[in-house]
């Protein structure tokens, strides 16, 4: 869980900084002392995250790891309409 939120500030605050140089190329390694410096933040040094994976990140355009909301079955609403009729 905490990687995944690192993960996620990570490839914002990248997105965000390419946004904000309009084509521009950014100094060599910069991806990776954004990594190391959002990691001290999180105080999660002993993590691995790779260039690689922020850069995938960038070319499809979506979050690392989403918000899974789960999935309704019919089961689960025959569950819940059961409780409803004993409450």
């Amino acid at each position: 869980m905490l990687r995944e939120s690192l993960v996620n500030d990570i490839a914002s605050a990248w997105q965000e900084k390419v946004n904000s140089f309009n084509g521009v190329r950014m100094k060599k390694n910069e991806l990776s002392a954004l990594i190391q410096e959002k990691k001290e933040t999180h105080e999660l040094t002993d993590v691995d995250v790779s260039c690689a994976l922020i850069c995938q990140h960038m070319r499809k355009n979506k979050p690392i790891f989403p918000p899974h909301a789960g999935i309704e079955t019919s089961f689960k609403k025959y569950i819940v309409s059961l409780m409803e009729q004993l409450a």
